[in-house]
């Protein structure tokens, strides 16, 4: 994913990076996001 698509999910807040232990960062879906995601699946 470009960190342009990526900013405009966070921006949306249809994403959010979560801190891992190990020091990375992971991107995780929302309620919101997820929601989203479900609403397409079903007019898809």
């Amino acid at each position: 994913m470009q960190s342009e698509e990526l900013d405009a999910l966070l921006e949306r807040q249809l994403v959010q990076l979560e801190n891992l232990a190990s020091g990375r960062q992971q991107w995780r879906l929302t309620e919101s996001g997820d929601s989203t995601v479900k609403a397409f699946k079903r007019f898809s």
